[in-house]
């Protein structure tokens, strides 16, 4: 805003973004402003910017997600599959009306029964991630008159916890967006926190410097020792550093999921622009850029 020498008053000008070209200007009504600052309308419209930016946030990690639910070609359970789905379809029809205000006990009721759902595949996930864990324990290079088995075995043994491992993490991606969702609900500050802490536990669990990834690093090695060919024990530590690599790819897009909702608006690093329509001093539209 300049002062206006001819008119008197305050001028609001507008320029191109990155340059000092005027993209044009309008003389302002002080006394509108004064009244459209202190009117809390400026609150309202951070709170609608910040809606409409964690909204495109959920949704996209939604769809990344279900795409994510179709590059894993065969689910060990397809009850496992359903429960993932199921939630993501919900999840993707309340994250509108839940982020503009409108937040009923039914809809948090059912963000929490997904939860539990989730929650109960996760822990099966861990059952059969421990399974397979030990069954490639056992695994012995005698048993087999060949050593092509016992590679071919090592090989299988590795693609199944890589599918676990994948599986398990896209069960923690949903639940992080389940919390975001339950994060815009007031109260219960101390059930969000311990979920916080949940789901970062379990994320942090099956990290390449996590024990279990540790314990597996271990256990593989040790079974290499049989294989004769260099070749082959070289191709199956790529094939476990390939899944520790998308462990630790995915297990950062779960803690981006775990931002707060009402994190402030200036920590975005990306600017956000809005259109604002005012008649009389009063914002009737708004419109994001």
């Amino acid at each position: 805003m300049v002062e206006s020498v001819k008119h008197g008053g305050l001028i609001g000008t507008l320029r191109k973004i990155g340059t000092n070209e005027l993209a044009g200007a309008t003389k302002l009504d002080v006394g509108k402003l004064l009244v459209l600052a202190t009117s809390g309308a400026a609150l309202n419209i951070a709170s609608a910017v910040l809606a409409q930016k964690h909204l495109a946030d959920i949704s996209e990690k939604l769809s990344d997600i279900k795409e994510a639910i179709e590059d894993v070609a065969t689910f060990q359970k397809n009850e496992r599959r359903s429960v993932l789905t199921g939630s993501i379809r919900y999840f993707e029809q309340i994250a509108g009306s839940v982020l503009s205000g409108e937040l009923s006990d039914e809809v948090v009721h059912v963000i929490e029964m997904h939860e539990t759902k989730l929650l109960e595949v996760q822990d099966h996930l861990a059952i059969d991630i421990r399974s397979q864990t030990e069954a490639l324990k056992i695994l012995k290079d005698e048993e087999w008159v060949r050593q092509g088995k016992y590679i071919k075995a090592l090989y299988e043994q590795q693609s199944a916890l890589d599918k676990l491992y994948r599986e398990m993490l896209l069960c923690l991606r949903a639940r992080a967006c389940g919390w975001q969702l339950f994060s815009a609900f007031p109260d219960r500050e101390q059930c969000k926190w311990d979920r916080l802490q949940d789901i970062r536990a379990s994320v942090l669990a099956l990290l390449p410097q996590g024990e279990a990834a540790i314990a597996l690093d271990q256990l593989l090695r040790e079974k290499i020792k049989a294989v004769t060919s260099a070749n082959e024990r070289s191709k199956i530590l790529r094939n476990e550093n390939a899944v520790l690599d998308r462990i630790s790819a995915q297990s950062a897009i779960v803690f981006d999921g775990l931002q707060t909702i009402g994190t402030d608006i200036s920590t975005h690093d990306a600017p956000l622009s809005i259109d604002l329509k005012i008649e009389d001093g009063v914002i009737v539209a708004t419109r994001m850029r």
